[in-house]
């Protein structure tokens, strides 16, 4: 967080000292909380302030809306009221972006009066909340209540990351509803244009309503995984500037493809495009993140990972008491390395390994992969995962909030056998080397396509990737 450099060492009047630091802690309380207050504008913004409300009746009106939901927060505090305040601010946030007669300038010092609000609230809050307490009756202690003066500095430069780290999360927020809003403003214009579509805008449209039609209403949450993948929030994700400058160097082969008329420096034009599509960020995108997604929201999928489950759970209570089965998607790494991407383990949490290090058993009882690529590279994947199955190798899962497990992944006795399987992009080949490895290693793998192509998943990607481009 840029601004001028503070003093961190205690000051010689220590109540004054200690005053601060919990100023600055309860500034971040105030910014967890999510509060939001609208405060006086001071003489040095008027200008930049008038100049806002000036530009248009709308400019103001929103103003307007916006200082009357911060009041109604004041008075309610529940979350209808919070809701409505802060889609007044975004809504005066974007008008602002877009206000005529606003200089740069201006649009710089409002920006920060409104992150200023944010910022003051926690602190505001508690001294009237503390006031009202007093009028009340209450014993609540007062705001500088005597203390212990220790690790000041410490705290300072706490209060002041856990600041950085609330602020950042909150611009995360913003730059990910603005991909999605981007790309679903495409969306609803290739829906709603009213005439007939190219190839390629058919077969997107054709593809997102496939897709959005498992990730239904009700799993709409699942979507943030995409958008943050596309603002660069998600761990391993690529930074916007990366993605923008892929959609630039794809621009600029399809402007050539355009214009020149000779054939063969349009096949090699073509090539160059569709190894476009081959690259780290676009496969990331197309498997790691749409691949997974429709195949753990697959409706037929999911029905049959219901079966596998009961037949799990037959097996666990075959191994005796503290065994069960558990479904896993996706981050799971085995002896450090990339994993399967869905499975059913048979676990045992009560009994621990004894050997090091000490961790729960487990056994693998299904494994699937999923593939979105021209190429299926399953087969020779499977049969790496089973010569380090051999090894009882320590089984890592990462769940959404960023814990980890740890289980000792048990190898499979003689003549037992785990069900293994592959879910692909409809279209994708084997290789005839791969198929002649597993033929003599006698793999069983059982294999099911998806109800979307790979050019489908391609053009879906695409234009996710030109979405985040236009809009970061």
């Amino acid at each position: 967080m840029n601004g001028p450099r503070i003093n961190l060492l205690p000051a010689k009047n220590p109540v004054a000292t200690k005053q601060a630091i919990e100023m600055l802690e309860s500034t971040v309380s105030g910014l967890k909380s999510g509060h939001f207050r609208s405060t006086r504008i001071g003489d040095p913004l008027l200008p930049a302030f008038m100049a806002f409300v000036r530009s248009s009746a709308e400019a103001a009106a929103a103003w307007h809306r916006l200082s009357s939901a911060a009041k109604c927060h004041w008075k309610r505090l529940d979350q209808v009221s919070h809701f409505t305040l802060t889609a007044q601010l975004v809504r005066v946030t974007e008008m602002l972006d877009a206000a005529a007669g606003v200089t740069a300038a201006d649009r710089l010092a409002l920006r920060r009066e409104l992150g200023q609000y944010l910022v003051s609230l926690g602190t505001v809050m508690d001294e009237e909340a503390q006031a009202l307490a007093r009028a009340q009756g209450s014993r609540a202690a007062p705001r500088l209540a005597r203390g212990s003066y220790d690790n000041l500095e410490k705290r300072a430069v706490q209060a002041f990351a856990d600041i950085q780290k609330e602020m950042g999360l909150a611009m995360a927020r913003k730059e990910a509803a603005r991909v999605q809003k981007a790309f679903m403003r495409h969306m609803r214009k290739l829906e709603t244009s009213g005439t007939a579509l190219s190839g390629t805008d058919h077969m997107l449209l054709t593809a997102y309503k496939k897709f959005s039609s498992q990730i239904d209403a009700s799993r709409q949450a699942e979507w943030t995984r995409v958008w943050d993948f596309l603002a660069g929030n998600a761990k391993g994700a690529p930074s916007p500037e990366a993605i923008k400058a892929e959609m630039r160097e794809f621009e600029r082969l399809a402007q050539a493809f355009e214009k020149t008329r000779d054939p063969e420096t349009q096949m090699n034009l073509f090539k160059a495009m569709e190894a476009a599509k081959k690259s780290p960020i676009h496969s990331s995108l197309k498997g790691k993140v749409l691949g997974e997604m429709f195949a753990q929201h697959w409706d037929d999928w999911i029905l049959h990972m219901d079966a596998y489950e009961d037949l799990a759970n037959e097996a666990a209570r075959a191994l005796g008491p503290g065994w069960k089965a558990r479904k896993v998607y996706g981050n799971m790494r085995l002896g450090g390395k990339e994993y399967l991407d869905q499975a059913i383990l048979l676990v045992n949490e009560s009994l621990p390994a004894t050997t090091s290090p000490s961790a729960p058993l487990s056994k693998l009882f299904l494994g699937v992969q999923i593939k979105v690529e021209s190429i299926n590279t399953s087969l020779e994947q499977t049969l790496a995962d089973m010569v380090r199955e051999t090894g009882s190798s320590i089984l890592e899962i990462e769940s959404k909030d960023g814990s980890r497990t740890l289980f000792r992944l048990l190898p499979s006795l003689p003549g037992e056998k785990a069900h293994r399987w592959v879910l692909n992009a409809a279209e994708s080949d084997f290789p005839d080397s791969a198929l002649k490895k597993a033929i003599e290693s006698r793999v069983t793998l059982r294999q099911q396509a998806m109800p979307m192509t790979l050019e489908e998943f391609n053009l879906l990607a695409h234009a996710l990737m030109r979405a985040a481009a236009d809009a970061l």
